[in-house]
C-alpha cells in the first residue's frame, strides 16, 4: 500500500519545510534531514529503501513560493539511463523528475538531489513528493 510519512527539512532562525515522502509497493521514497543558513544552497538526497527493484519512474516535487530549486541532479543509484527534469521550464512550483535504465536498480541509496534555497518566510511550508504510478516501473513494465 501506499503510505505517506513526513519528515521535516530544518533551516536556521526555526524555518521548517516538511517533505511527504512516499511508499512504492515495500520501498519508501524520501529525503532527509537538513539544517540550513537562511538562504543558503543546501544540497537533498532524494533516497529509496527497502528497493525490491526499480527500472524507472516519474516523481513530482511540489514546493512553496520561498523556495527557490536551483538544480536537479542524479542520484548513486540512477547513473546509468535517461534523467531529466522539468526544471528549466516549470512555472507552477511543481518539477517533474524522470529516470530509466535498461534493468533494475535494486538497493538502497539516492535517486537525485534537489538543490534548493529557502528564506525565512518558508517556515511550515511543506516539500511534497509524489509519483506517477503508470511512469513508475520494473524491468517486467509492472507499474510499481
Amino acid at each position: 500500500m501506499k503510505t505517506l510519512k513526513s519528515f521535516f527539512v530544518v533551516i536556521m532562525a526555526l524555518v521548517v519545510i516538511t517533505i511527504d515522502v512516499m511508499a512504492i509497493e515495500s520501498a519508501t521514497i524520501g529525503g532527509q534531514d537538513i539544517i540550513a543558513n537562511n538562504g543558503v544552497e543546501q544540497k537533498i538526497a532524494i533516497n529509496i529503501s527497502d528497493n525490491p527493484g526499480i527500472m524507472g519512474y516519474k516523481l513530482s516535487i511540489t514546493y512553496p513560493q520561498n523556495v527557490k530549486v536551483l538544480s536537479i541532479e542524479r542520484g548513486q543509484l540512477c547513473q546509468e539511463g535517461l534523467f531529466d527534469s522539468s526544471l528549466e521550464n516549470h512555472s507552477d512550483n511543481k518539477i517533474d523528475v524522470v529516470w530509466s535504465g535498461t534493468q533494475n536498480t535494486i538497493g538502497d541509496g539516492s535517486l537525485f538531489y534537489i538543490n534548493l534555497i529557502a528564506d525565512s518566510a518558508a517556515v511550515g511550508e511543506e516539500l511534497k513528493i509524489s509519483y506517477s504510478i503508470d511512469d513508475s516501473f520494473d524491468e517486467s513494465w509492472n507499474s510499481v
